[in-house]
């Protein structure tokens, strides 16, 4: 299983049409954004149990949660960038 993980991670990240240095970019602003770095902590440690408990900021993404994950600060929802949060 964690082969099949780390095979996905590298196919997307090697499938991102942005050069390294853009990748890079826009790990900062993620990390310097409040709603993404709590969307960024969601999915690490996990969401909270239900769409009421969880930070306003980033309820907007309660039924995507089981389709984002995080690759070099990077959000994606499948195979696409999270780059803002919509509101």
């Amino acid at each position: 299983m964690e082969e099949d993980i780390a095979l996905h991670v590298h196919l997307v990240a090697s499938s991102l049409p942005v050069s390294k240095s853009k990748l890079e970019e826009l790990g900062e602003a993620t990390a310097n954004t409040q709603s993404l770095k709590e969307l960024k902590e969601a999915i690490k440690s996990g969401w909270l149990e239900t769409n009421s408990q969880t930070p306003e900021s980033i309820r907007v993404y309660w039924d995507a949660r089981d389709k984002l994950s995080e690759l070099d600060d990077i959000i994606l929802k499948g195979d696409e960038m999270i780059l803002f949060h919509p509101l």
